[in-house]
């Protein structure tokens, strides 16, 4: 299952670069840039693993661990790429 996403992400990441790379002005869809595509894969492989930590570990709260970790990266990130890096990239 992480290698179908992986190769799942390639594919798009892939395509949004030549459909962004296409246009007459570079005026790129926000939801196809890199950074928005990173953010999407990093938080759907850690719900995939949290899933599957659900199913098949043998500690039944390792999956909670997983979940609060993701969390974390996401406000993180979206912090980061919010205030561009808390103002050092302008």
């Amino acid at each position: 299952m992480d290698w179908m996403i992986r190769f799942s992400f390639i594919l798009v990441l892939i395509i949004s670069y030549l459909y962004n790379m296409s246009q007459e002005i570079y005026d790129p869809v926000w939801f196809m840039e890199t950074h928005t595509l990173l953010l999407g894969f990093i938080l759907f492989s850690e719900v995939a693993r949290a899933i599957m930590e659900k199913r098949y570990a043998e500690n039944e709260n390792d999956y909670k661990f997983t979940l609060i970790q993701t969390g974390f990266i996401a406000v993180t990130l979206l912090s980061f790429f919010a205030t561009d890096f808390f103002g050092v990239f302008y």
